[in-house]
C-alpha cells in the first residue's frame, strides 16, 4: 500500500493519466494478491489462478498503453507495440481457453509479455544513451518505469521458465528460492514505481498526459 499512498500524494489532480492507470493497476494487484487470491476458495470455491489470470490481462493492457506513450514520437515503433500487444493478448486468451483454462496460469504467453517488456525497456535506455546532452532523470519518469520493468521481468522471466519446467520442482527448496527472488524483484519494482510517481511532479508542463521523450 506504500506505492498506492505515494501515487495518491504525488499525482493528485494533475498527475499524468498513464501514471493514474498504473496506480489503479497497483491497487488492483494488491487486492488480487491480499484479498481475492487468499479468500477466493473460502468465499466462492474458486481457484486463485482465476484471479491471477484476470489480473495479468489488465497488467498486459496497462503496460502496453504505457509503452505506447513512452515512444509517442516514434510512430513506427508505436505501430509495432500495438501489433505486438494484440498478439500477446490473443495468445493469452488462446492459451487460457484452448490449451488450458482460467484455473491454470498462462505462463507461456506471459513469458512473451516479459520478453516484450525487457526489449522495449532496453530500447528506451539505448535511445537515451544516444543523446548528446545530459539526461535529466527528474523530468523523465518513464525511465524509472522502464527500470522497474527490467528489475521485475528479468527475475519473473526466469521464474516463468521454472514454472514451465515441471522437473525443476522436484528439487528441494525450489519453492522457497522462487519466492525469495520473486519478493526481491517485487520490492525493487515498486521502489522504482514510487520514484516515477515522485518525479512526475518535476515533469514539464506540456507533458501532463504523455511521457517525456529522449529528445526533450
Amino acid at each position: 500500500m506504500l506505492t498506492v499512498s505515494t501515487g495518491l500524494v504525488f499525482l493528485r489532480k494533475n498527475g499524468p493519466v498513464i501514471l493514474w492507470g498504473l496506480l489503479a493497476l497497483v491497487l488492483y494487484g494488491w487486492i488480487t494478491e491480499q484479498v481475492l487470491a487468499i479468500n477466493c476458495w473460502k468465499w466462492w470455491q474458486l481457484e486463485p489462478n482465476l484471479f491471477y489470470n484476470i489480473y495479468s490481462l489488465f497488467d498486459i493492457t496497462v503496460w502496453g498503453f504505457i509503452f505506447y506513450h513512452i515512444f509517442f514520437q516514434r510512430r513506427k515503433l508505436q505501430l509495432l507495440i500495438l501489433i505486438l500487444w494484440l498478439i500477446i493478448i490473443v495468445y493469452s486468451f488462446i492459451e487460457l481457453t484452448v490449451f488450458y483454462n482460467f484455473n491454470t496460469f498462462h505462463s507461456r504467453s506471459y513469458l512473451c509479455f516479459s520478453v516484450a517488456m525487457l526489449a522495449l525497456s532496453f530500447t528506451y535506455f539505448f535511445s537515451i544513451q544516444r543523446k548528446e546532452t545530459p539526461h535529466d532523470l527528474r523530468k523523465d519518469y518513464s525511465i524509472w518505469l522502464c527500470a522497474s520493468a527490467v528489475c521485475f521481468h528479468v527475475v519473473f522471466f526466469i521464474n516463468l521458465l521454472t514454472v514451465i519446467d515441471a522437473d525443476y520442482w522436484q528439487y528441494p527448496d525450489t519453492l522457497r528460492v522462487f519466492h525469495i527472488f520473486q519478493s526481491i524483484a517485487i520490492i525493487i519494482h515498486y521502489i522504482f514505481i514510487c520514484t516515477a510517481f515522485i518525479f512526475s511532479r518535476y515533469r514539464r508542463p506540456d507533458n501532463h498526459y504523455r511521457f517525456t521523450s529522449p529528445g526533450r
